[in-house]
């Protein structure tokens, strides 16, 4: 009688390790699918098409790529890389942006809402550093455009740098051009440098 239960139970144990590697084995595939590490423009583009979280292994030239869109099931995680490039990486932030230094030479005159890493900012981005000159006409950032689209609590910058050259005909700034959040939503951030008015 002892021999069967304990036959039993070695059977249910068993099934009940096999059914959690299996639970394991699918969250490692849905990872997989959904992470990339990225080494050059062309692997960065198939990322934000495919719309992955980005795993930034090298420093990367995107002056002739984008912008593209952070998605609500997506991130970068820059690991202290440089991106080059002549216009915003991303035109929105839905989630996270993390530990990545841009090197901007961003020229857009006659557009508004610009940003030397984001135009609009409905997430959080972290331990971000823009360099460079960003210029364009209204609602110019070094790093963002516009915090928070919809003036809610959905747009965050935090330990952040600007070493940009901000130029602007009006609403620009240093880190943000315009801030719809609370002010505490931009938090331990610097500017290093001047920002322009066109007009003055």
């Amino acid at each position: 009688m002892l021999v069967k239960r304990l036959n039993m139970f070695g059977r249910l144990y068993n099934s009940h390790i096999f059914f959690i590697l299996n639970k394991v084995n699918y969250l490692m595939y849905d990872i997989q699918l959904l992470y990339m590490k990225v080494s050059n423009a062309e692997e960065f583009h198939e990322a934000c098409q495919d719309r992955k979280v980005i795993n930034l292994q090298a420093n990367i030239d995107l002056s002739q790529k984008g912008p593209y869109k952070i998605w609500s099931n997506m991130k970068l995680e820059g690991n202290g890389h440089t991106i080059t490039t002549n216009k915003p990486i991303f035109e929105v932030n839905k989630n996270e942006i993390r530990n990545v230094t841009i090197q901007a030479d961003i020229e857009a005159k006659g557009e508004f809402t610009i940003g030397g890493l984001v135009n609009t900012n409905d997430g959080l981005i972290v331990n971000c550093t823009v360099k460079g000159r960003v210029e364009a006409d209204s609602q110019v950032g070094g790093i963002v455009g516009i915090n928070s689209s919809f003036g809610s609590d959905n747009g965050e910058i935090k330990n952040c740098t600007s070493e940009a050259t901000v130029t602007g005909d009006e609403k620009y700034g240093g880190i943000v051009g315009v801030n719809k959040n609370s002010e505490n939503a931009i938090d331990n951030c610097t500017s290093n440098q001047k920002s322009i008015g066109k007009q003055e």
